[in-house]
């Protein structure tokens, strides 16, 4: 990877030239045996340049009706989120905006497979310029029609605030709360224990937060769940 980066100026066309016949389906490794999108990932390391002219393709397999494909699209373009820099650049948009779009896949294993991406990258990188846009992704799908996905998403969202408060709003932080709402019980009574960890840490760390208040509502809502029929 170090002469990679030392010579990229002389590499880069023939690099870019092999995984582009690779993407487009052009050519198939010599060795079966070879990942391309593993390859792929560790040349963006080291010489991000090179998703130039790669990314429309990569963003074609988020779309491909090949299961196998758009699991590994989406491993890939998860791992290219997390790279310091790379997510922030213009060209990187349009493929991101499709990554979040996989949040929806009607594939649940795809849609986890975002999920956890998105959190790695939430928890590793709290001030990440695109984690407003992710918290709203992720709030979307509060409403998912699988319950179980929908646990998930609150999980996601609860471990990125329990981690860092001020990293979600406190708009999401009430969208999660309506879950308490949900017609499954699993979810009602997971929203429960998840704010109230929420307001544990809100106690321990209420000097650092931006809006000290703006979570002394979480006590109310957790005492009116014992009304509740299904939290008895």
């Amino acid at each position: 990877m170090n002469v990679i980066k030392q010579c990229i100026g002389t590499l880069e066309p023939s690099i870019k030239h092999f995984f582009l016949s690779l993407v487009s389906g052009e050519s198939k490794p010599v060795n079966s045996q070879v990942q391309y999108h593993e390859v792929l990932y560790d040349i963006c390391c080291c010489a991000p340049q090179i998703l130039s002219g790669i990314l429309p393709y990569v963003t074609g397999e988020l779309q491909t009706d090949q299961l196998e494909t758009r699991l590994k699209a989406v491993n890939l373009v998860g791992d290219i989120i997390a790279l310091p820099g790379i997510s922030t650049a213009e060209a990187f948009q349009p493929i991101l905006s499709e990554f979040l779009k996989r949040l929806t896949d009607r594939d649940f294993g795809v849609r986890m497979s975002v999920l956890e991406h998105l959190k790695s990258s939430l928890l590793s990188n709290p001030q990440w310029p695109k984690a407003p846009e992710i918290i709203s992704a992720l709030c979307d799908r509060l409403l998912d029609f699988d319950d179980n996905f929908r646990k998930q998403v609150v999980a996601v969202i609860c471990d990125v605030a329990c981690h860092t408060l001020h990293a979600v709003p406190l708009e999401a932080v009430n969208l999660v709360a309506e879950r308490l709402h949900d017609k499954s019980q699993l979810v009602k009574k997971y929203t429960m224990e998840r704010l109230a960890e929420i307001y544990r840490v809100f106690c321990e760390k209420s000097s650092d937060t931006v809006n000290p208040s703006g979570y002394n509502w979480i006590p109310g809502k957790i005492l009116r769940c014992f009304y509740d029929k299904d939290f008895r």
